[in-house]
């Protein structure tokens, strides 16, 4: 409960310091006078806080009181009152029927509160300095509002555009206008002010922010006295600060100090300057030191242009060279286990080399201890060895060896003739089983060195590309910022860099209520001259802001159909698709057909399928991951045979491999012509080593890529006839087109599938 109740007062002293700051300002903002004659920021500074959601009934009469406080007029305090009582009768008409105040709307009302003193300024012969006060208030009461709203909708730690730091450069010189009018025997507040300013800016933003913090409380300080000499005063004061500026705090502030002095009273830039001219500085410089570097770090987030990020660009780049160095390694060190794992393949013994060994097996097995042994080996040994390598070559051909294989010579002569085929039968069988293994191990060899490869390829190309440094635009970045605020869309970053000769990519950070993907994919494009997509999203640790990834759109897109039908009879189909984008400019289309029909087919193409996805989703290259998949297959089950259709698509410079194992024609539909592309090769799960069929075709505007199973392609009389209907065809729907197809396959069978029948449509479009 106790922290409850301290937590409250903490809340309570923040709320009260607030709106005494805002007092203060008012205050300061009230004697904030153009050469003492137009006075525009006090009412604007009002009605721009007011508009930001600040309470009226608090500012109004916080207003009122400082206005007086810095005139001690009757006249400026009805001015002052009728201006705030106004406002209040505004909002609650407002209030009362539920309508949000409009920005512009506010600026009218801002002007229309001026009327008393426009009122009193024309009467006394006074006309252009109070319609001058009103129309360059107008112009203050925007510049708050902008930047203002940036602090209070997106948050203090957030990235401000040029446009609103201009705005800021705004307020900060109509605050030190108004400094310069207030000094208290001799006490200038408006040094105070605008040395300990020029300091934090020095240590939170560099030299450069100073040097234009001093620029600009210069001219403000001017604005006022009509002098020069704060303008260059706060410039050497930036100079020196920056040149003293070390890790101790202490050196830059004794180098003002000095040079205050120096100034003072050895080059008599002030006229009359005695110790008290001084004490602001020193005051100033006392309050910088107190404030915690922490803090100082923390404010260096805060009002930072795009333009000081250039270190931590410089850090991505050199974590882009690390990486690829890395990658890089790695590479190699996988290339290497490849080499290990090959060396490794040992390879069986060959027909003529395992004949020998068995017939020697043979000889030891059923002849030692046989009295016919000397007669058999010595008197007629080459007559036996060729009979045993025949009895041998039959096992391999037949699988066993009978009775009636035994010549009639060798039975009248040998008492262990039954012995002898149950001999030759078990080591055939034996060595069946040894070769059937040492395969299955040197493809299991063959198969982990091919992935190895793979990924060592994968982590090399990864490490060619992440190689190549990132080119940042910073002009670029505060455009798009400033254009996306100006079109109502909250902006709190802007990250634009080019990455190769044709790909931009633009990171924003923006409100996500109400958010409007395509006016920030229009308004982004047009900043950097090329058509723009987001292509991801990822939450901001920032509550309600989101980032978003754009990339160059490639030229080309997709869209597709597909449609299928069971064979008439079976439960499932036996044929598995898939339509995947693989990278934002890559598309995969793949349709594979089961051998048969019904659970198993489906088992196999479904696995088939996955496998594919998968490696393509991870980066493997087409011939590795089709020599993979053909592998697996072909070890993991017998008789799992797979026809594959692949069609991997690169939408940025359009065109497309056609990849076919076992496959019947794919069709390209162009304009006012058909392209027939045939596949001779086998299917996947056959034999261990594939040779797939590949071609590289050019797509063009509204192209159609249509792929089908071989229940599709054999319903028709021939291959001339498909390709002729689709190309008559008059579908414009890549769904349709595929239906269509399907049932012209049907009807062709007179209303029976007599396979399973798949199709895949592909329509290729320019973006």
């Amino acid at each position: 409960m106790k922290k409850v109740v301290n937590f409250a007062k903490n809340v309570d002293f923040l709320s009260v310091f607030k709106y005494f700051l805002i007092f203060f300002a008012f205050f300061v903002l009230n004697k904030a006078g153009i050469n003492q004659v137009v006075y525009p920021f006090a009412f604007a500074f009002l009605f721009a806080l007011v508009w930001c959601d600040f309470s009226p009934y608090i500012l109004s009469p916080l207003y009122v009181v400082s206005s007086f406080l810095s005139t001690l007029s009757l006249t400026t305090l009805l001015c002052a009152s009728v201006t705030g009582v106004f406002l209040i009768i505004v909002y609650l008409i407002h209030s009362k029927f539920r309508k949000p105040i409009k920005v512009w709307l506010m600026a009218v009302y801002a002007v229309i509160s001026q009327g008393l003193t426009l009122y009193y300024g024309i009467s006394g012969g006074d006309i252009l300095f109070p319609i001058l006060s009103v129309v360059l208030g107008v112009f203050f009461y925007f510049s708050v509002v902008k930047f203002f709203q940036a602090i209070i909708v997106r948050g203090v730690g957030s990235k401000l555009s040029s446009s609103e730091l201009i705005c800021g450069g705004i307020i900060l010189l109509a605050l030190t206008t108004g400094m310069t009018s207030i000094n208290i025997f001799g006490f200038e507040f408006v040094k105070l002010f605008a040395v300990l300013v020029i300091l934090c800016s020095c240590y939170t933003f560099g030299g450069s922010a100073s040097l234009v913090c001093a620029g600009i409380m210069g001219v403000g300080a001017m604005l006022w006295a009509n002098q020069f000499e704060y303008c260059c005063v706060f410039l050497i004061w930036a100079l020196i600060s920056y040149v003293f500026k070390f890790r101790n705090k202490i050196f830059p502030i004794i180098a003002v100090v000095v040079c205050e002095v120096a100034l003072g009273f050895c080059f008599n830039v002030y006229g009359n300057y005695t110790w008290i001219s001084g004490i602001p500085v020193v005051v100033g410089s006392l309050i910088f030191l107190l404030i915690p570097s922490s803090s100082l770090s923390k404010i260096s987030g805060f009002l930072s242009s795009s333009s000081d990020r250039f270190a931590l660009k410089n850090i991505v780049n050199r974590n882009r060279d690390h990486l690829s160095r890395r990658l890089g390694e790695l590479s190699d060190v996988f290339n290497e286990m490849n080499k290990v794992f090959r060396s490794m393949i040992k390879g069986g013994l060959s027909v003529e080399e395992a004949k020998v060994l068995l017939v020697q097996d043979i000889k030891e097995r059923n002849c030692a201890g046989c009295p016919e042994i000397n007669r058999c080996h010595r008197a007629k040994n080459e007559e036996t060895i060729s009979l045993f390598h025949k009895f041998i070559s039959i096992a391999f051909e037949r699988g066993r060896v009978g009775v009636l294989d035994i010549p009639p010579n060798l039975t009248s002569r040998c008492p262990r003739t039954t012995q002898l085929i149950a001999t030759v039968n078990e080591v055939s069988d034996q060595y069946k089983k040894y070769a059937g293994v040492m395969s299955s191990l040197d493809a299991s060899k063959i198969l982990i060195a091919e992935q190895l490869g793979g990924i060592s390829g994968i982590m090399k190309a990864l490490s060619s590309e992440v190689s190549k440094n990132i080119s940042f635009d910073v002009g670029r970045e505060n455009k798009i910022a400033d254009e996306l605020n100006v079109n109502g869309i909250v902006c709190s970053d802007v990250v634009v860099y080019e990455q190769g000769l044709n790909v931009v990519n633009v990171t924003i950070i923006v409100k996500e209520e109400g958010l409007n993907v395509e006016k920030i994919e229009k308004i982004a494009g047009k900043i950097c001259g090329c058509k723009l997509r987001v292509n991801g999203t990822t939450p901001s640790p920032h509550n309600g802001l989101i980032a978003l990834s754009l990339a160059t759109a490639p030229k080309f897109d997709v869209i597709f159909g597909s449609a299928c039908r069971t064979k008439t009879g079976s439960e499932t189909s036996g044929d598995a698709y898939s339509v995947i984008r693989i990278e934002n400019d890559k598309f995969l289309l793949a349709l594979c057909d089961g051998m048969g029909s019904g659970v198993r087919a489906e088992k196999a193409s479904s696995l088939a399928m996955g496998l594919v996805e998968n490696f393509y989703k991870a980066g493997f290259d087409s011939d590795i991951i089709l020599s993979c998949v053909n592998k697996l297959l072909s070890i993991g089950s017998d008789d799992v045979f797979s026809a594959l259709d692949l069609c991997v698509m690169n939408l940025r410079d359009g065109t497309a491999d056609l990849i076919k194992l076992g496959a019947p024609c794919g069709y390209i539909k162009r304009r006012e012509n058909i392209e027939i592309v045939e596949g001779s090769a086998l299917p996947m799960g056959i034999v261990a080593s594939v040779q797939p069929y590949n071609k590289k075709i050019v797509l063009g505007q509204d192209d159609y890529i249509v792929l089908c199973t071989d229940g599709i392609s054999d319903s028709f009389m021939s291959e001339k006839d498909l390709s002729d209907y689709i190309l008559q065809n008059s579908q414009l729907n890549p769904q349709e087109l595929s239906e269509s197809i399907v049932e012209k396959a049907v009807e062709n069978c007179s209303g029976v599938a007599l396979d399973d029948m798949s199709v895949i449509v592909a329509k290729v479009y320019r973006t």
